[in-house]
């Protein structure tokens, strides 16, 4: 969730503010929020993620509120391994 005065866009670069230079996600999808705000599908780094401080297109833009994933990540990929497909 994130407020913002301008509706996130499909592709606006998300940033941490520990590496301001660096992408560390990008937004798939935003949708407005009926209690204010947008919701949003994004990719983010996982260790950005950890991080918790994830803000949209600048490093000092507005911050996102991550919440839980309804599912779990599978362990073997959290870690940023690639997975060899045969």
């Amino acid at each position: 969730h994130v407020d913002s005065a301008a509706p996130p866009q499909p592709g606006d670069e998300l940033f941490a503010p520990t590496d301001a230079d660096q992408s560390a996600g990008k937004v798939v999808e935003a949708q407005a929020s009926p209690d204010g705000g947008y919701e949003l599908l994004a990719v983010i780094q996982i260790a950005s993620a950890e991080a918790g401080d994830i803000r949209l297109g600048r490093a000092d833009g507005p911050r996102l509120d991550l919440e839980t994933l309804p599912y779990a990540l599978d362990s073997g990929l959290a870690g940023g391994g690639a997975t060899k497909i045969q």
